[in-house]
């Protein structure tokens, strides 16, 4: 195979845009777990500025769970694919950049997962207006 045959797959339209999934894929669904997440448990425990006993919404737990389950289902999915990725690229001996990019989107994956967990498992144990 020659060098530009071997390189297709990442020059490729396609080899982007998974590569932009596998290495920001992680991350953007931990901000945007955050991202709704907190101001949604804010907004309930903290209406107008004073804080309230119970959230104002009595679904606030659930569908603050509900929303850290979805993001631990996406969180592994970009996992998975990461790790499809950089199998692929260790078994292909694709040199250089592509094998560096898959390692650290794999990294960069896992760690958000970590992240996510670890936000699902906080609303678990501590209640959303609960003061610290």
């Amino acid at each position: 195979m020659d060098a530009p045959a071997k390189h297709a797959a990442f020059n490729s339209l396609k080899g982007k845009v998974g590569l932009s999934i596998a290495l920001f894929g992680g991350p953007c669904v931990w901000l945007l777990q955050m991202w709704v997440c907190e101001p949604l448990a804010a907004q309930a425990c903290y209406p107008h500025t004073h804080p309230a006993p119970e959230p104002v919404f009595p679904y606030l737990a659930g569908v603050i769970d509900g929303i850290s389950i979805l993001a631990v289902l996406l969180s592994a999915a970009v996992v998975a694919y990461a790790y499809r990725r950089w199998t692929k690229s260790r078994a292909r001996s694709l040199a250089g950049e592509r094998t560096f990019l898959n390692e650290i989107a794999l990294m960069s994956a896992s760690a958000c997962l970590a992240a996510v967990l670890f936000n699902g498992v906080a609303v678990l144990i501590v209640s959303a207006c609960r003061p610290w």
